[in-house]
């Protein structure tokens, strides 16, 4: 009789417990290099400017405008207790240029989540950058609770203008506001629209009889924009 063939050992288990090992490694070291690193040099940054407003030096430090808006993008993925000052990170997105667009719609789609003063800075930084990307939420913000950030998401649909022309019928609901501010911003808005806002004409017409003057002064001037009437000299 032959003699019986001798059990090979087993020699993929330790290989792959050595590959998982070092899988591990590398995904750590990659989560600590694209994403702990940034987030802490963030909060560094963010700390340190927002005492004195410094919008231009965070930036700097940040790597510039480019980089400095994809390391906010991962700052405001953080719970707010692990961050510092978001009020200011928020306004300095404004200073990232187009990219930042993304993470300023964001905000505005977290009110649940976001203070009211940090989708108030995003709500500025939106109206420095007016991408039309941001039309959607902008005008989901005209229902927001908060009589400021209706009125100034009025504004920047209107720093927008003919972009954004889906927000008419949304702008021409809050012609009726509790805040005369918030009318206001929505009569200007329409008007900064333009032609496309002619729907609202009926609308902006009985704005013509509003309690306040400003707004009366502002659906007239949206009237003749949207009429395409040439200013007097």
């Amino acid at each position: 009789m032959s003699e019986p063939a001798s059990i090979k050992p087993r020699t993929w288990r330790p290989i792959a417990l050595w590959s998982a090992a070092i899988l591990l490694a590398l995904g750590l070291a990659w989560f600590v290099g694209a994403v702990a690193v940034p987030v802490w040099q963030t909060r560094a940054a963010v700390k340190k400017h927002a005492i004195n407003s410094d919008f231009i030096g965070a930036v700097r430090s940040l790597g510039g405008p480019e980089q400095a808006a994809s390391k906010l993008r991962f700052y405001f993925l953080l719970p707010e207790r692990w961050t510092e000052s978001r009020w200011f990170a928020a306004r300095l997105l404004g200073h990232c240029g187009p990219s930042a667009a993304p993470s300023l719609r964001r905000l505005l789609r977290a009110p649940e989540s976001e203070s009211t003063d940090v989708r108030i800075q995003a709500l500025d930084s939106l109206n420095d950058l007016a991408p039309s990307s941001a039309v959607p939420e902008l005008i989901a913000a005209l229902e927001d609770k908060d009589p400021t950030v209706r009125s100034m998401s009025a504004k920047v649909l209107g720093r927008i203008g003919p972009q954004a022309q889906e927000a008419v019928p949304a702008l021409t609901r809050i012609l009726t506001d509790i805040y005369s501010n918030t009318r206001c911003s929505a009569a200007r808005a329409l008007g900064e629209i333009g032609p496309g806002a002619s729907e609202a004409i009926g609308p902006l017409t009985k704005a013509g009889v509003d309690p306040e003057g400003e707004v009366r002064a502002a659906a007239a001037e949206a009237l003749k924009k949207i009429r395409g009437e040439e200013p007097k000299p």
